[in-house]
């Protein structure tokens, strides 16, 4: 492929990108996004040298806290930096790098099967399945976009490598330098040097000696990236489950009901991969329940799809050829979030299946070449399938529009699960609109009552209706399930509201001592003392705003 090709492809998967995506342009931030819009030292280029030393979210709260992604954070800042608060120059990055994925996933398909056909057939099926919304339309997904991006650079630079011996040290140094930035984008693609060196060795294509001395760079960039992550996480690897059962069952599932659970979660994501039909933005409690019995269809369902990929890399005459390739490019790229063996963090997301898709494509595209009988048949049904699939991506995208289509959503594709109602009514209630909370988080509660964010909003709402002993009930329900900072300081509120200033105030002094310092912990502290009759104490947190004279502080303390 001539130099002008490889351009006009790329100008191409570009522009279709903004085609399928465009009206994400207009979306707000949503969800997840709040990691990175309410950090104002992201505002700073000062605050640049401290991102690697320091969890993805820097908030309070262990679960964010677990996550470290430093490439991410940098690539926020620059939004910040250059384009300024706008939702929109995030939305249009992230649809730049999708194209920008999709012409490196296309030229790299065509060195893998030195096949155009075969290449563009795939690179056309990735850019346009309804499956990747998620991971380009959700701005905090772009862990998703960039890591595949340097995945996909470390393999080109690697096969530069091995093509080309008198520049072999300096591609092989490319590929490890692209590497280190994949696993700074995304945890996950520390798999990568398996992925591409392991299918160099099976198919002939590199020594095994060599391949050994080539995994060298490698395994030096992955054990600095992991001395990073360890620090940058204050210590510590992210090992254990810090989510709850409504957020990650299969975590808390006895080990045959979690290896039928992983078999069942593997044929849903090679299922609507292909066949995008019940995509949802939620899987948590009780969308996909566990698979606690061998009767359960979804188990032998899993087992069909996995067995076929299985069968693309067993079968000796797929060795060398796409099929093996795209089954092996899946299935190990899949493993890190499989649930086979490690089973933290969340329960299922569809942005996951971003980079391993790439391979059930290349699986896609061969086997149609294959079967049709002509190459003209075979692209004709390509064409079909991606203006259905590019249909259904723009229709997807609405979704993604607003914290209420998002959270309405979830409501319309998993009804059985509790967080679209609860993140509705979390949503309402921040817009002052009680009434229209309180029926989802009653059906929240009646889902599932065991969840510590469904009883807080329940006594947020229960608050608002100024009914105190009911909230006080819901909050203290919360605190038990899982004692977090956030319900400690709700628990004040509703003590405070309830007359109670001397105990709200002994609530913030033992639990909330890493948010005295937040302006509403100031507020609350300077209403407590201001109504137990110690002005001058109320004075000391008067600065919790900078903007109010203190005659309007003290109104706005007299009359809360």
């Amino acid at each position: 492929m001539k130099r002008y090709h490889t351009i006009i492809w790329l100008l191409l998967c570009v522009g279709f990108s903004f085609v399928l995506y465009g009206s994400t342009l207009t979306g707000q931030f949503v969800f997840d996004d709040e990691y990175f819009t309410q950090r104002p030292e992201l505002r700073s280029a000062a605050y640049i040298p401290k991102i690697w030393f320091e969890p993805l979210a820097n908030v309070d709260n262990p679960v964010l806290a677990d996550t470290y992604r430093p490439l991410v954070t940098l690539s926020m800042m620059g939004n910040f930096l250059i384009f300024g608060e706008s939702p929109v120059s995030f939305h249009a990055v992230n649809i730049v790098l999708h194209g920008l994925v999709t012409w490196l996933f296309i030229l790299l398909v065509r060195r893998l099967t030195r096949s155009v056909f075969i290449a563009l057939m795939a690179g056309s099926l990735f850019l346009s399945m309804p499956i990747h919304t998620e991971a380009v339309a959700f701005i905090k997904a772009r862990e998703e976009l960039l890591g595949s991006i340097f995945f996909l650079a470390s393999w080109h630079f690697f096969l530069n490598a091995v093509e080309q011996r008198a520049t072999r040290h300096r591609f092989l140094f490319l590929s490890a330098a692209s590497y280190f930035l994949s696993c700074l984008s995304k945890e996950f693609l520390l798999i990568g040097p398996a992925v591409i060196i392991g299918l160099a060795i099976i198919q002939n294509s590199l020594p095994i000696a060599q391949a050994i001395r080539m995994t060298l760079p490698y395994a030096v960039v992955a054990a600095g990236y992991c001395a990073m992550w360890w620090v940058g996480l204050g210590g510590k690897f992210p090992l254990e489950n810090l989510h709850s059962y409504a957020v990650n069952p299969i975590a808390y599932a006895d080990i045959p009901v979690r290896i039928m659970t992983a078999v069942a979660i593997g044929g849903l994501y090679i299922g609507k991969t292909i066949i995008p039909m019940g995509l949802s933005a939620t899987y948590r409690y009780n969308h996909f329940p566990l698979v606690e019995s061998l009767i359960d269809g979804r188990f032998w369902f899993g087992v069909a799809a996995l067995s076929v990929l299985l069968w693309g890399i067993v079968w000796k005459k797929a060795r060398h050829t796409g099929l093996f390739t795209g089954a092996w490019w899946f299935l190990l790229a899949y493993f890190p979030f499989s649930k086979f063996i490690f089973t933290g963090g969340e329960y299922i997301a569809e942005r996951w299946v971003y980079m391993p898709s790439m391979g059930i494509t290349v699986f896609m595209a061969v086997l149609l070449d294959r079967v049709v009988a002509s190459r003209r048949i075979a692209a004709a049904v390509v064409v079909v399938i991606i203006v259905v699939y590019g249909f259904l991506t723009v229709q997807r995208n609405a979704v993604w529009q607003t914290p209420e289509s998002l959270y309405n959503s979830m409501i319309r594709s998993a009804p059985n699960s509790v967080f679209g109602y609860v993140w509705l009514a979390r949503l309402y209630l921040s817009q002052g609109k009680v009434n229209q909370a309180e029926p989802y988080v009653v059906k929240a509660v009646s889902i599932y009552p065991a969840h510590h964010q469904v009883q807080a909003v329940y006594a947020a709402v229960l608050l608002r209706k100024k009914q105190y002993d009911l909230a006080e009930k819901a909050i203290l329900k919360a605190i038990n399930l899982k004692p977090e900072s956030s319900s400690y300081y709700f628990y004040a509120v509703i003590l405070t509201r309830s007359g109670r200033y001397a105990e709200s105030q002994q609530i913030i002094n033992e639990y909330l001592e890493k948010r005295r310092q937040r302006a509403d912990v100031k507020f609350l502290s300077a209403v407590n003392y201001w109504r137990l009759g110690d002005h001058d104490k109320a004075r000391e947190f008067f600065d919790w705003s900078s903007t109010l004279s203190e005659e309007e502080k003290r109104y706005a303390i007299e009359t809360y």
